[in-house]
């Protein structure tokens, strides 16, 4: 498995109050989404139906948003279902995941299908993130590429 990945989630975990993913109501599902959703359950805060999450925005529809508890056992699901950030893809996987700090504001948002993913360098300190991940890419812009 990618280690920049591996480090990026603990790092993530362990210093988010919640995480978020999506699930599109335009695209399909396949079994392995639906298993990820099961894994991840116990961690559940609530499931809600949006047109815009962090780095997207629907022009039709809506789109089921579930945000869970950023713990320690949450890492297996999430590193089990996907190689890497920009794996969170529809119909494998729900799509899009994003940390949000203690206050609700999100510290790391992606957009899988463009292998896009974004660090709030006001929210997170960048050097704790590239000692516990190192092979996360931060770029000036703060893209990510894990």
């Amino acid at each position: 498995m990618n280690e920049a990945y591996r480090g990026l989630l603990q790092f993530a975990l362990a210093h988010s109050a919640t995480f978020t993913l999506v699930t599109r109501h335009d695209l399909k599902t396949r079994k392995s989404h639906n298993q990820c959703l099961e894994n991840l359950q116990p961690f559940l805060l609530e499931e809600r139906e949006v047109c815009e999450w962090p780095g997207t925005r629907l022009i039709n529809g809506t789109a089921t948003l579930r945000r869970y508890k950023a713990v320690p056992d949450a890492f297996e699901p999430l590193y089990g279902a996907g190689k890497g950030l920009y794996q969170w893809v529809q119909p494998d996987l729900p799509e899009d995941l994003a940390f949000y700090d203690s206050q609700g504001r999100c510290w790391l948002e992606s957009t899988a299908h463009e292998k896009m993913a974004f660090v709030d360098d006001r929210l997170i300190h960048l050097k704790s993130l590239s000692r516990t991940a190192p092979g996360v890419d931060l770029r000036p812009c703060l893209s990510t590429r894990v």
